[in-house]
């Protein structure tokens, strides 16, 4: 149940790239968690490092999005909104107890696949968007 960050999902924008790789970590340690029930101090602030790592990387996506005037700012924006509802609520629920292991599960490979389709559709465009407005090079890779 790995989740690596691949050069496949690489959009060549250093720091973006570099929040989706810690992002992918955050994923292994949060199933890591689920794997083993870590319930006590260690699975809670696993889930609180989660959510604020996504929290933290849609923020800087979105004034991204501002300071170049992106023309899909609301969709992304919205996307960002499901994906940080999915994180809430999966943590909710692992929590809560009440779920069945099969839906909590579910839950995080919702995450895991709703993020990469994300990464390779609307990062994407998001990329080439600001790249043809003429982004400071220093933010790519290469």
């Amino acid at each position: 149940m790995t989740n690596h960050f691949n050069d496949q999902a690489s959009l060549n924008l250093t720091f973006i790239d570099m929040e989706h790789r810690e992002i992918f970590y955050e994923i292994d340690r949060a199933l890591k968690a689920y794997d083993f029930s870590a319930v006590g101090d260690e699975g809670i602030d696993t889930f609180f490092a989660f959510e604020g790592r996504i929290l933290m990387h849609c923020n800087h996506e979105e004034l991204l999005m501002r300071q170049y005037e992106y023309p899909d700012l609301e969709e992304h924006v919205q996307e960002h909104t499901e994906l940080i509802g999915l994180i809430r609520r999966f943590k909710r629920d692992y929590f809560n107890k009440e779920r069945e292991e099969k839906a909590l599960e579910y839950d995080i490979e919702s995450f895991k696949h709703y993020f990469k389709k994300h990464i390779l559709k609307e990062d994407f465009k998001l990329v080439e968007f600001v790249k043809h407005k003429g982004i400071d090079k220093g933010y790519f890779a290469g």
